[in-house]
């Protein structure tokens, strides 16, 4: 029998009509009945409380033991398993103007100038005993120049951001990326402005930032206490 279609109990003979039969026979028929009705509305909720006592295993398993199919998304793309890296940030106005890049800088697409690995030393690094982030044991301090008015962002490499942070301002700010000041205003006679700031890792070495200037991307090789290949070590200034 399908409990889902409707059931209903239907005496063979209408005990009250006629004179056949005995009271106690009628009474019988009538607990019959009763009992037949009782037993069809079981029958009937049987299916909703199955389903109930589904749904509340399945919600109880959902919710000891999620798998990561069950990890809430966002925006489609499902959540890393490590935790993310630093954010970009823009920075403020206030950069000092200055003189052009010298003979020690690299300039990149006429916007940025970075330390040159092929003429300079390593960057001296030194360490941040007070800090409790391993990312920023070590400071290599550099700062940034950049053409005034141009537009830009710098990016540590994919493969270095699990060891360096960058960050330049007043006071520069530790992240995987650097994006040009927005609205600021820039001194009729300035070429070029340079931000206070550098480089944080937990491991000194060469490792790589990318500059982007509109569709163009450029990699600069940084050698941050170590030196890139090629390049002479930092010099370490004596003792005062």
């Amino acid at each position: 029998m399908d409990p889902r279609l409707p059931v209903e109990c239907v005496p063979v003979s209408d005990p009250s009509s006629g004179t056949s039969g005995s009271a106690e026979m009628r009474a019988g028929h009538l607990r019959s009945t009763a009992w037949c009705n009782e037993s069809v509305t079981r029958l009937q909720r049987a299916p909703v409380l199955l389903v109930a006592s589904l749904l509340i295993v399945a919600g109880c398993t959902n919710a000891s033991s999620p798998s990561d199919a069950q990890r809430p998304t966002v925006a489609g793309r499902t959540p890393p398993a490590s935790p993310p890296t630093a954010g970009r940030s823009v920075l403020e106005c206030g950069a000092a103007s200055g003189e052009l890049p010298d003979e020690g800088r690299t300039v990149v697409f006429d916007a940025v100038a970075l330390p040159d690995s092929a003429t300079t030393p390593a960057l001296q690094a030194w360490r941040q005993s007070a800090t409790p982030r391993p990312l920023e044991r070590f400071f290599a301090k550099d700062g940034l120049g950049f053409k005034a008015g141009s537009e830009w962002s710098l990016t540590v490499s994919p493969d270095a951001q699990t060891h360096v942070r960058i960050g330049w301002g007043s006071p520069p700010t530790p992240g995987t990326v650097v994006m040009s000041p927005v609205g600021c205003r820039v001194p009729a006679d300035a070429e070029w402005m340079w931000y206070p700031g550098g480089y944080w890792t937990d491991k000194p070495g060469c490792y790589s930032v990318v500059v982007q200037v509109g569709v163009q991307e450029q990699r600069v090789d940084v050698g941050i206490g170590e030196p890139c290949p090629g390049q002479e070590p930092a010099v370490i200034p004596p003792p005062s």
